[in-house]
């Protein structure tokens, strides 16, 4: 009959939608007079409980959320023999639902500041640039074992190739170190450094390493 037939044809463009956006918010409303979409539409749900037109519901709304919208009836529009329907969501927001959680932020007062400054300014840098002047002899102190290590792994992973490529790699290392030898030397003076250290916003976040930016501008001379 009609009433099926038209409960056929609303489905199956509902259908559709729902191939086409799995994840959104459907919502389906009308005048339901002689329709109905529990049988046709198992996964959506009624919204209005409350009456539209005389003692009936008629004016119904389906949404693929239960108890999405509180219903509530408000006068005909016009000369309209069908009430208005208010609906108010029923969702409440994750923030809204979740207690309340208490943190503590520390904040560099002046004080601080002035105290880090201070003790910058009384630190013995000698005691690190008088040790060793060339980073990479101290680095090789640190990681001496590290490329035995590399070295262990290659052979272990290659030893399957037999192809020796030692005319290839020296070529490569010829190329290279003439690259090089041609570039320039890039000098860093420490007014170029004082000049970055002040231009950070001292509101921004902290990096990786945990420094606030408002310390590094703080105590940018030191």
């Amino acid at each position: 009959n009609a009433k099926d037939a038209a409960d056929h044809i609303i489905a199956s463009h509902v259908h559709d939608l729902d191939t086409s956006a799995p994840d959104a918010v459907k919502i389906v409303t009308g005048d339901f007079n002689h329709c109905s979409l529990k049988k046709v539409l198992p996964g959506y749900h009624q919204q209005v409980t409350c009456t539209t037109r005389g003692d009936r519901t008629l004016d119904l709304l389906y949404c693929n959320i239960k108890d999405a919208y509180n219903s509530a009836p408000l006068p005909p529009l016009g000369r309209s023999d069908h009430n208005l329907v208010s609906l108010l969501p029923r969702y409440r927001p994750r923030v809204q639902r979740k207690p309340p959680v208490s943190k503590t932020v520390q904040k560099w007062t002046a004080t601080a500041c002035e105290a880090l400054r201070g003790c910058f300014e009384c630190t013995d840098r000698s005691v690190f640039t008088d040790t060793e002047t060339n980073v990479s002899q101290l680095a090789d102190r640190v990681n001496s074992d590290s490329a035995n290590y590399a070295n262990a792994l290659n052979r272990f992973y290659a030893r399957f190739d037999c192809h020796d490529f030692g005319r290839e790699r020296e070529e490569m290392k010829g190329v290279l170190v003439a690259d090089h030898e041609q570039e320039q030397s890039m000098t860093v003076q420490d007014g170029d450094v004082l000049k970055l250290l002040k231009q950070v916003k001292p509101s921004k976040a902290a990096g990786p390493d945990g420094i606030l930016p408002k310390v590094l501008k703080t105590c940018a001379e030191q």
